[in-house]
C-alpha cells in the first residue's frame, strides 16, 4: 500500500519536493503515528528511506454504558473492527454513526467517547464509553402561520409526532 502511494522511484533524480509530497501521502493513509524521510549519499546515488511508526492494531473493542441498544447493533455500524489498524478518521466517523443510531431510537443526548488501553506492543483495546441519557419525547408540536392548510394535516406530514397516550406501545 505504501509503495503504491510513493511517486519517487528507484533511478530517478532525487527531489526534496517529491519526497515531502510522498511523506504527506504516506501519513495521510492514517496508519502511522509518525513518518519521516531519511536520505544519505552513497556511491550509487542518494539512498532514501521512509521510516514509519505504525499505529496499534485493535486487539478488542469494549463497550461501556450500553443498556438500551444491542452491542451487536453498535458494532455492526462501525468500520473499525478487531484486527484493524487504528485510524482516527474512521473512528470519528464510527462515533458519529453510533450517535446517529441513538438519535434514531430517541436518545438525542447520547454521548460517545473513546480511549485506548495498550495491551501489548503494537496492539490496543478500543474502549467506547457511552452515556445514553434519557429518551426524549415530543409533547407538543405547534404550527403557526398556516392559514390554507389545517394544523392536523400539517402534523400528519411530519416525520416526528407528538407523544400520545399509547406511545409506550407504539413507540
Amino acid at each position: 500500500i505504501v509503495l503504491m502511494r510513493v511517486r519517487m522511484q528507484k533511478g530517478e533524480v532525487f527531489s526534496p519536493e517529491v519526497a515531502n509530497q510522498d511523506l504527506r501521502e504516506i501519513f495521510n493513509l492514517g496508519y502511522f503515528e509518525d513518518v519521516r524521510v531519511e536520505s544519505r549519499d552513497t556511491p550509487e546515488g542518494k539512498h532514501v528511506v521512509f521510516v514509519v511508526e505504525e499505529k496499534p492494531r485493535v486487539a478488542a473493542i469494549s463497550l461501556y454504558g450500553v443498556d438500551e441498544l444491542k452491542e451487536d447493533d453498535i458494532l455492526a455500524v462501525m468500520n473499525t473492527k478487531t484486527g484493524s489498524v487504528v485510524n482516527l478518521r474512521i473512528l470519528s466517523d464510527d462515533l458519529n454513526k453510533i450517535r446517529s443510531l441513538y438519535r434514531d431510537k430517541g436518545y438525542y443526548l447520547a454521548e460517545v467517547s473513546y480511549r485506548f488501553d495498550q495491551t501489548d506492543r503494537g496492539t490496543a483495546r478500543l474502549i467506547l464509553d457511552i452515556k445514553e441519557g434519557n429518551k426524549l419525547y415530543i409533547r407538543n408540536i405547534s404550527i403557526r402561520g398556516a392559514s390554507q392548510i389545517s394544523e392536523s394535516d400539517l402534523k400528519s406530514e411530519l416525520a416526528l409526532s407528538e407523544r400520545g397516550f399509547f406511545s409506550f406501545i407504539t413507540g
